[in-house]
């Protein structure tokens, strides 16, 4: 088997937001893709609804969301 016998896979839906996002010219857009956010020093920044629905469901909303080394 090479690659030319492999079938395409279809589109991966999370990419395919990356790419609308490029395409629209809407002036003030943000983009809340994937990611770290941060604050203006650096510090990992988590929003208060992810901090609500974490205390919610787990009751710890004390990490920091940062990425493991």
């Amino acid at each position: 088997m090479n690659f030319t016998d492999l079938a395409v896979a279809p589109p991966d839906p999370i990419l395919s937001l990356i790419v609308r996002f490029a395409n629209d010219d809407f002036p003030q857009k943000v983009d809340l893709g994937a990611g770290a956010y941060r604050t203006e020093e650096g510090k990992p920044y988590v929003f208060d609804c992810v901090r609500q629905a974490e205390a919610e469901v787990v009751g710890d909303h004390t990490l920091n969301k940062e990425y493991q080394p």
